[in-house]
Parts: structure tokens; C-alpha cells; sequence
């Protein structure tokens, strides 16, 4: 096989390949991959080749032809080794978190930072927890409520009550006539201290105080009817049945209720009788807020100073109500249940998510990267990945149209991104500095459920002395840092389209840089008329609504930058003629693939509108015209073209 290629040829390809991170190999698998294919290139190849529906031409519909055998790809598959390839396919869209989580228990046992060590130490005590709650997996469940019941000082204190949760009512009186009162509004403030929501969301902003109602599916998320008993038969051995039921039918009205999807009417619920006095009669969340700010054990001076704002009053009151409304039973049985299920942990790799600036700062050092490359070349690349954004950034928010907006001190030294990231770095993310703020509270080795909310708790306590920062701002240096470690594991990981169809795109999509107002209302009309003109010929041509155009044209125009920084990308790399000699043992091209690879993306997720999304960009972009050869009128070439941001017909 090598005899038919001149052997500098091959030399260079094998050096453009290990470039890639991965090694020369000579297998053949189901696909065939002809000459010296790197591992990076082999694995990810295949499985986006193997997806393809080949019974359907890309310009008859290229949403179903590049997803058309995705189901029984993942099916088939079903989570085991491929003969193929090494390792579980996952969904394209799972790339990136994959590889983030694999490069990240490759180097654990390596971290060099203090503030690393205690991520890594948290993370091998979850996963030990949960290897435990696998080898019982009949009693999974209820072993790991026992073990939190252990693990959280403020539980253990009365971990023989807690043993009986969750209670009817007439359970939770025979406690109080035995003297045995749980007092459920402390229990909610000591869990809302360690983050963990339950009536209110508290959170805090530099010397500000935030009170707000809580959000559905964020903070609080209210279980089907029949998921929460399936849940709640774990832990209820007692009683029959019928008690199950009546438990579960309180607890999902109540959660709907607190989140606002059944309405509430005061007069319904208002109490008949004098005997349930004390806590349920007389709630409050200015006593709730006192608890809780003296859990956190901040300086009762400082506190006093602090700007306290309320938002959305008379929400807040309408749930205080609904509490002093409601069965102490059913609001304990309610609060167990909300830590429960924001302590299972039942992915461990969560928690670097939850205490990302302990990784970023861990990353950020450098010693996990350093047998691969300098953290100045990986800056240096990143950098030249990104030159396409970088500059149109610069010149939006530094053009004359946008000088009224931008702050008096903002000077063009602060778009040079390798000075703002080591001035963050720096500042915030010193490791000896969070080490002192996470260790406030003792480090017990093996505890994981009182290390987990001691973190939190730290966590949020400090909150109340920094900035706010909105990590998804583009403009903030927590997000430019973030994208640079995970281009930095993605260049490790995957071949370097990957990135483009990736990072790189979606850096473009969630800045609103390419917004123009003009353009999007060029794109309704003409869209309108490239579907009255072509309606009965395909789907692709049915009409949209304003919404579904302006999703349209920002796709469209992200994706055509991200080409555009691929091909940029090409024509600068010595050895890009290498990218298209790999490619064609695939039946590939350069031009092709950045198409292939951000349409797998959304393979079997709402396809009936990612279908129509895909279709409907890519057949108005003349580069797909030219990638993929399509003939007049085919369906993905129609005849009226609009250009999206141009409209030119």
C-alpha cells in the first residue's frame, strides 16, 4: 500500500498527524481509511461517515442524509467499546463534554495546585460514594440518604427522626406530642445556606442582598405524579399503598403550587382551627433570611450595611402564604426531598462544573498541560484560531456607532487577551486564595456530604464580597478563559474542524456581533417569497414565522463565519494539503465537512426543526452549492437564493 505513495508524502503526513495527538495506524476498519489515518481522525471519521444515510442525496436533504442512521448508530452501539473504534460513540453534540471529562480523570491524580488537590479529593470521595450506592442496587437509594443523614452535621443532630421521613401528618403530631419537634424552617434556612433551594432564592452581589421567588426547572423542578412515588417508595417501607399516594399527591401539589404552575387561592387553604400554631401560622422570610445569614456567619455589621432587594413582592408574599397555609408535615417532607435530589451527585463530573474556578485555577497552572505544549504556544494558537473574532469584536465595540455605550476608561489594551487573562488569573484565581476561601470550613477526609455543602457554603458566603459575574459574558475574562482551556483539551482530544463546528461557532453564535437589524428583515422577506415561489416543491420551502427567520439567519450567519475561520485556518496551515489528503479516504473534503460536522450536532434533538433549521441555511449558502455539486433546482439549490444577510436573488 505505501509503494503508491511517494514516501515524503508520507513522512509529512505522519507529521501533520501526530501534530493532531494521535499516532500512525494501518488498520482498516468498517470504513475504509486507506493510507496512515491518526487515531483522532479515524475514530471521529468514522462515526460522522457511519451516521450518514447514503440512500439520500445532501441536495435532496441534507439534514436526513447526514442524520438519517443516527438512531440505529446510538442504538447499536447502546453505550458499549465499538469494534471500530476505542472508545463508547456518544452523540457529536457529547463530544466536547466527553473529552473534558476524560482528560480531566486522566490528570486528577496529577494536580499541582492546593486548590486543584481539594476539586480531586471531593471528586474520587463521589465516585467511591457512588461505586457503593452500584454494589446496592437494590437499597442504592436508601443507603445514600442514610450516609447523608451521617455525613451533614445539621442532620446527623437528629438522625434518628430523620429516619422516618417522609411522614403523614398524624406521624408528624405524634412527634410533637412526644416532644420531638422538628423545626422545619430552621432546616430549610441551615439547606439554603449549603445551596441547596427550597422556598426562596437568596443570593448576593458585592454588599447587595438578593431575595427573589424561585425559578421552575432551575431551582426547584416538580416530579410527574408517578416518577415521585416510584422515587418516594424507596424510602417509605411503612404503611401501605394508600399512604404512598396521599404523601405524594401533597408534596406535587404543593411543589406546582410554590412554582406557580396551579394557582393558589388563600381563602381555600386558610386554617379552621386553632391547633397548629408556632412556625406554620406566623412564617416569614424575614425570620427565614435572619436564620439563614446566621448560618452563613457573616459579621452581623456587615450584613446591617448591606443593600437588601426584594424582587417580585407579591409573589413572595403569595408563597409565604402558601406555606403558612400549608401541613408542616408536607413542607419537611418537601425540604428532605429538595436536598435529596440536589445531593445525589449521580454524575460526579458535576462538580467541576459547580466549582469551576477550582479547575480553571487548577488548568490555569499548567502543570497537566506542560508535556504537551508551553502555555504560551497554546495561547499563541489559540489566539490564531480566533483572529477572525477577535478583530470583529474590536472593531464592533470599538466603532464609532458604539462609543456612547462604552465606558470612559475602556482602552484597546484590554482587547490584548493573553494580558486579560493572566490579570484575571491573577486576581481571582490565585490557588492559595481559594484554597483559604473553600477551607473556611474543616475538610473531613471521606465526608463527602459534609465536604460538599462546607464548599457550598463557602462558595456562597463569599459571593457577598466580590462582583457579580455573569460567566456567559463574552466581554468578561472568565469566559474568554474558560473557551481557551477547553480549546486547549479539544486540540488534545479531536481533529481541528472539530473546533470550528464547535467552540468556534458557537463563540460566534452567542456574541451579537453579527447582529444586523437590516439584514434580518431583508431575510423575512425574502424568505416569504423564496417560499411562495417554491412551496409545493419540498419541505425545506414551507413558510416560517419571524422567530423561526431570525433563528435562521443567526445560524446562517454564525456558521458562515465559522467557515470562514476553518478556511482561514487552511490557508495558513503548512500542512492543510495533509487535511485533504485524510479527508479523501472518507469520501470527504475540506470544503464538505465543516457541513457534515455542525449538522451532527443536532442529530436526533427536535429534528423536525433542526431538520428545517439546517436545510434552510445551508441551501441559501453558495458554498454548499459548490461543496456537494448540486445540480439546478435540486432541492438544497433552489433557484431564488437568499443570501440572508444580502438577499441576493
Amino acid at each position: 500500500m505505501n509503494e503508491k505513495c511517494p514516501r515524503p508524502i508520507l513522512i509529512l503526513l505522519c507529521l501533520f498527524l501526530t501534530q493532531q495527538g494521535g499516532q500512525c495506524h494501518t488498520n482498516e476498519p468498517k470504513v475504509r481509511t486507506g493510507y496512515v489515518v491518526s487515531r483522532l481522525y479515524r475514530e471521529q471519521l468514522i462515526n460522522m461517515v457511519n451516521i450518514q444515510d447514503k440512500d439520500v442525496e445532501p441536495c435532496e436533504d441534507f439534514f436526513a442524509h447526514a442524520c438519517g442512521y443516527y438512531d440505529e448508530v446510538m442504538r447499536a452501539d447502546d453505550g458499549q467499546v465499538s469494534a471500530e473504534v476505542s472508545e463508547p460513540i456518544v452523540p457529536p453534540f457529547l463530544y466536547n463534554y466527553e473529552d473534558r471529562m476524560h482528560f480531566f480523570e486522566r490528570s486528577k491524580e496529577n494536580f499541582a495546585t492546593a486548590s486543584g488537590q481539594l476539586l480531586s479529593v471531593l471528586y474520587i470521595t463521589c465516585k467511591k460514594r457512588g461505586e457503593l450506592n452500584e454494589m446496592r442496587r437494590g437499597s442504592g437509594a436508601l443507603t445514600q440518604w442514610r450516609r447523608m443523614l451521617r455525613e451533614i452535621p445539621f442532620l446527623a443532630e437528629n438522625a434518628r427522626l430523620y429516619t422516618e421521613w417522609p411522614l403523614l401528618r398524624h406521624e408528624w403530631e405524634e412527634l410533637e406530642v412526644q416532644h420531638a419537634y422538628l423545626d422545619w424552617v430552621q432546616l430549610a434556612a441551615d439547606f439554603a445556606a449549603h445551596g441547596v433551594l427550597n422556598f426562596v432564592r437568596i443570593f448576593f452581589a458585592k454588599g447587595t442582598i438578593f431575595v427573589t421567588p424561585v425559578r421552575p426547572q432551575e431551582d426547584i423542578r416538580c416530579e410527574a405524579y408517578e416518577e415521585w412515588k416510584r422515587q418516594l417508595r424507596k424510602f417509605r417501607r411503612k404503611g401501605g399503598k394508600q399512604a404512598l399516594q396521599v404523601i405524594v399527591s401533597e408534596l406535587h401539589t404543593f411543589c406546582r403550587m410554590l412554582i406557580g404552575e396551579l394557582p393558589f387561592d388563600s381563602e381555600l387553604y386558610a386554617e379552621t382551627d386553632g391547633r397548629n400554631k408556632g412556625p406554620r401560622s406566623s412564617f416569614n422570610f424575614i425570620e427565614y433570611s435572619r436564620l439563614f445569614l446566621d448560618n452563613l456567619q457573616l459579621d452581623k455589621d456587615v450584613v446591617s450595611d448591606a443593600r437588601e432587594i426584594v424582587m417580585e413582592g407579591e409573589r413572595l408574599e403569595e408563597i409565604a402564604t402558601l406555606i403558612r397555609s400549608t401541613h408542616p408535615s408536607v413542607l419537611f417532607n418537601f425540604i428532605i426531598w429538595q436536598a435529596y435530589e440536589t445531593l445525589r451527585y449521580e454524575d460526579c463530573f458535576l462538580l467541576t462544573e459547580e466549582f469551576e474556578d477550582l479547575l480553571l485555577s487548577e488548568y490555569w497552572n499548567w502543570d497537566v498541560f506542560k508535556e504537551h505544549f508551553s502555555r504560551q504556544v497554546a495561547l499563541a494558537t489559540y489566539l490564531y484560531h480566533t483572529t477572525r473574532f477577535q478583530q470583529q469584536r474590536r472593531t464592533v465595540l470599538l466603532g464609532e456607532q458604539w462609543d456612547r455605550f462604552l465606558y470612559a476608561k475602556l482602552q484597546r489594551s484590554d482587547f490584548n487577551l493573553p494580558r486579560l487573562l493572566a490579570t484575571y488569573a491573577k486576581i481571582n484565581l490565585d490557588p492559595a486564595n481559594l484554597t483559604a476561601i473553600y477551607e473556611a470550613d474543616k475538610f473531613v477526609t471521606g465526608n463527602f456530604y459534609g465536604n460538599l455543602l462546607g464548599m457550598r457554603r463557602s462558595k456562597l458566603r463569599n459571593t457577598f464580597f466580590i462582583d457579580y459575574i455573569d460567566s456567559e459574558d463574552y466581554n468578561h475574562p472568565t469566559y474568554f478563559l474558560r473557551h481557551f482551556i477547553y480549546f486547549t483539551i479539544l486540540t488534545l482530544e479531536r481533529p481541528l474542524f472539530h473546533y470550528f463546528a464547535t467552540l468556534g461557532f458557537e463563540l460566534w453564535h452567542k456574541a451579537d456581533l453579527l447582529y444586523n437589524s437590516d439584514g434580518l428583515y431583508t431575510a423575512i422577506d425574502c424568505l416569504e417569497r423564496q417560499s411562495l415561489l417554491t412551496f409545493e416543491d419540498a419541505t425545506n420551502f414551507q413558510f416560517l414565522d419571524d422567530q423561526q427567520v431570525a433563528d435562521v439567519f443567526r445560524f446562517y450567519r454564525t456558521f458562515t463565519e465559522s467557515l470562514r475561520d476553518y478556511d482561514f485556518w487552511l490557508e495558513g496551515e503548512s500542512f492543510a494539503f495533509a487535511e485533504e489528503y485524510v479527508l479523501e479516504h472518507f469520501n470527504l473534503t475540506s470544503k464538505q465537512i465543516m457541513f457534515y460536522a455542525v449538522a451532527q450536532l443536532y442529530c436526533g434533538r427536535n429534528d423536525a426543526w433542526y431538520g428545517l433549521l439546517i436545510n434552510k441555511s445551508f441551501m441559501n449558502m453558495p458554498q454548499f452549492e459548490a461543496a456537494f455539486e448540486c445540480a439546478e433546482e435540486a432541492p438544497m439549490n433552489p433557484l431564488v437564493k437568499c443570501m440572508i444577510n444580502h438577499c441576493e436573488v
